[in-house]
């Protein structure tokens, strides 16, 4: 059983966000009742943009199949969308390529399919799923630099944070359990990876989705 930081988010950030944007727009309006007109048509014609520009880009995100990972006022005002689940159908595509090759067992994998292989899966395990979540848990446990480490190996995999290379094959080595890597091709650009990911045990299985599998031994 494990309750984090993350419930009070759950509780009281994530869900009244529509009903936060509803008072927000009353109390605008209450301030401005006593405002010159001119005054009034300037206000309320910026806060109806500034709200109502979070929708408009998501409408356009569902329409043009764009990767939905931000804002994040965008995922908290539309917990399910019009389009169908929050994830974007990019992310779709490559869960369904990826999940498939994977066999059972504790998963590295780059943002964001880190974020979806849990939701679809109760079988891979994530050895860095959120910061909130993964951090927090060796914090409390007397280990910060643990989940450190794994957020550099995390971003390592994403292709975000080449000075992460060592945390990363520190990662592999802290975990003989982990049985598969999901990485951004872009991981792989720097001279002698891929070598030192076969070192460790791992078969490369080739592309899925966007991403580059390595399956260990």
């Amino acid at each position: 059983h494990l309750t984090t930081s993350n419930t009070y988010w759950r509780l009281f950030h994530g869900y009244p966000i529509p009903l936060v944007i509803g008072i927000t727009a009353a109390g605008i309006y209450a301030h401005v009742q006593s405002q010159t007109r001119l005054w009034q048509i300037v206000v309320l014609t910026v806060s109806g943009f500034a709200l109502g520009l979070p929708h408009v880009f998501l409408i356009f995100q569902i329409i043009f199949g764009w990767d939905r990972t931000a804002p994040t006022i965008i995922r908290a005002i539309h917990r399910v969308s019009a389009g169908g689940p929050r994830i974007s159908d990019i992310r779709l595509a490559d869960i369904k390529a990826v999940l498939p090759r994977l066999p059972d067992g504790p998963v590295l994998a780059a943002h964001p399919i880190n974020s979806d292989i849990s939701v679809f899966s109760g079988t891979h395990s994530l050895i860095y799923a959120r910061m909130i979540e993964t951090e927090f848990w060796f914090l409390k446990r007397g280990d910060p630099q643990k989940g450190v480490r794994r957020r550099l190996a995390m971003r390592f995999a994403s292709g975000t944070a080449r000075s992460g290379i060592e945390a990363f094959f520190q990662v592999i080595d802290e975990e003989p359990n982990l049985k598969s890597l999901v990485l951004n091709p872009g991981a792989l650009a720097q001279m002698g990876v891929s070598t030192r990911i076969a070192a460790k045990g791992f078969d490369d299985i080739g592309i899925a989705g966007r991403y580059r599998l390595f399956i260990r031994k």
